[in-house]
């Protein structure tokens, strides 16, 4: 093996551009902040969805798409390797044929599919430990905006009932 191949077949290490892409996406991912944009009991029958998030996700996807097969040596083997994973995006594709709503049913297979995709990417391109690292600043992050967002009151307050203020926090 010359020193090229060598080269090729050793992984370069992410860059902070791609932590910092990979702690956003799992911010997002966990909810947060979605209560700056929501109203209660605004998604209970709208199906559409929020155009902004749909903007906003759709570039996410595509981001994860280039990094995925940027970093990647052969990206459809690697996805389609995670059979339990592909086995669940299926169904949920299938889903589509019996659904009372198709068209959204298949919207969200999609965004299933490729949330699969950025987990996959992130458990290949990052090691455990960085993993764990990026979890726990995403963690680390929850906390202190919630804390901030808790004392200043903003957002819209989380399980607000009968005579109950509610928590603000994201």
């Amino acid at each position: 093996m010359n020193s090229m191949e060598s080269l090729s077949q050793q992984q370069i290490a992410p860059s902070f551009t791609e932590k910092v892409f990979a702690v956003i996406v799992l911010l997002l991912s966990s909810g947060a902040f979605m209560n700056l944009t929501v109203v209660p009991d605004q998604g209970a029958t709208n199906t559409s969805g929020m155009l902004g998030m749909q903007v906003l996700w759709t570039l996410i996807y595509g981001l994860t798409l280039i990094l995925f097969s940027r970093h990647c040596r052969r990206p459809f083997v690697a996805f389609f390797a995670e059979v339990p994973l592909v086995v669940l995006c299926a169904l949920a594709f299938a889903s589509t044929l019996w659904s009372q709503a198709p068209a959204l049913t298949f919207r969200r297979s999609v965004a299933l599919a490729l949330t699969v995709l950025f987990g996959v990417y992130f458990a290949k391109r990052f090691r455990v430990k960085e993993q764990l690292r990026l979890l726990a600043l995403t963690c680390g992050t929850c906390i202190v905006f919630s804390l901030g967002f808790g004392v200043l009151g903003l957002g819209t307050p989380v399980n607000a009932g009968d005579n109950v203020p509610g928590w603000y926090g994201i």
